[in-house]
């Protein structure tokens, strides 16, 4: 099921309702509005690219802000139409053959794992996709400023995003409706005869309209934040002759070397796993599959540093990390405080922050006979 999905940010609107700022580029938690919405998509294995739309004059501030966020699932940002529909369009055309296509609002940036899976899974069960909410207010029909009526709620849901709908579903409902305007993109599926399948949405996603919108936003992660949030990582590679044993960043002279897709820098990979998982940002398979050419051999301490941006990225701090390495041989005493400064640097953190520490397993299993090395860490980010 994994990457089967293109997502589409709708992010051209023209924020009028928000006193003259522009939502997009409204900070929350240190983080732009749009950066948060296309987070949630970078780090979901159903999703293997993203392409914004907003507004031709916004084109090359979103780029810049995407790229120094990490999303390295996005491929094009774009310009929109005249309509949401023709917005939309644009953004699909700049999407490869994906089979599904899931439609979010760039304002709404709270939107989570959960949600996005739970839309995927019901899409490819049923075709589309839709998340609604029920409404908790008793409904009153208005006409000429007096009460007129009394609507059933029980039938009536508060509908968001993403919206996640077959892309030949998709391109066969825009071809009959042709130019006609719709307020949602389930709308013009709705009109070309598809019956369109829900599943629950989260009070939690709420879309960016207003300025008490934002401050609401802002009270949320403020909320979230006011505890440290701890992440653990593990990994462990083979010993293998004929490689290089990189540790944290450092060339430890050995007679062999770790086997991996990257450099397999092992304690590297923990402590980056350690920060995605703090943050539930997902894990640096997700991140760097070792499927990806782009990867092998890479620096993964160049890895850990892209980890590092993504965490604060998301409004975070490095409180501290904490490395503990399991090898047999060699000793690794003599390059533990080199170890250490290699981390902080590519954490952005003080050296007094990072730990790396080294043990044996007393002869004991995979790591005691020296069949490989591995390594734990644990992080603190609040």
């Amino acid at each position: 099921m994994t990457g089967r999905i293109g997502a589409v940010i709708a992010a051209g609107g023209s924020s009028s309702r928000m006193n003259g700022v522009d939502k997009l580029f409204s900070v929350i938690g240190g983080v732009p509005v749009i950066a948060r919405a296309c987070l949630a998509f970078q780090v979901n294995e159903n999703v293997s690219e993203i392409v914004v739309v907003t507004k031709e004059e916004s084109i090359a501030a979103v780029r810049d802000i995407l790229d120094g966020c990490g999303i390295s699932k996005l491929k094009a940002v774009v310009a929109g139409g005249d309509t949401r529909s023709q917005s939309v369009k644009n953004g699909v055309d700049g999407l490869s053959e994906c089979e599904f296509i899931a439609i979010h609002d760039g304002a709404r940036p709270f939107v989570s794992q959960k949600l996005i899976n739970d839309c995927a899974d019901t899409a490819y069960e049923c075709g589309s996709a839709v998340p609604v909410v029920p409404s908790v207010d008793t409904l009153k029909s208005v006409e000429n400023a007096m009460v007129i009526g009394t609507v059933d709620r029980s039938c009536v849901y508060r509908v968001q995003t993403p919206q996640v709908f077959s892309r030949d579903m998709y391109f066969d409902a825009l071809k009959k409706c042709g130019d006609a305007v719709f307020t949602d993109d389930c709308a013009m599926l709705e009109a070309s005869g598809y019956k369109i399948a829900v599943c629950a949405g989260a009070q939690e996603n709420i879309k960016i309209t207003t300025s008490s919108d934002l401050e609401y936003g802002r009270f949320l992660i403020e909320g979230e934040r006011s505890m440290a949030k701890t992440g653990f990582g593990y990994d462990v590679h083979r010993l293998v002759e004929g490689r290089k044993l990189i540790l944290c960043g450092v060339d430890v002279p050995f007679e062999k070397g770790l086997l991996g897709h990257s450099d397999a820098d092992v304690a590297a990979h923990a402590a980056a796993d350690a920060l995605l998982g703090a943050a539930a940002l997902g894990d640096i398979g997700k991140l760097f599959p070792d499927t990806d050419e782009k990867y092998a051999g890479a620096d993964s301490m160049k890895l850990l540093k892209t980890v590092a941006e993504i965490v604060n990225s998301n409004g975070y701090t490095i409180l501290n990390i904490d490395i503990t390495i399991v090898a047999q041989r060699p000793k690794l005493a003599p390059y533990t405080d080199e170890m250490r400064r290699n981390v902080a640097n590519a954490c952005s953190c003080a050296f007094e922050q990072v730990s790396v520490k080294a043990t044996t397993e007393e002869g004991l299993g995979f790591t005691g006979s020296g069949e490989g090395i591995a390594a734990a860490a644990i992080c603190s980010i609040c």
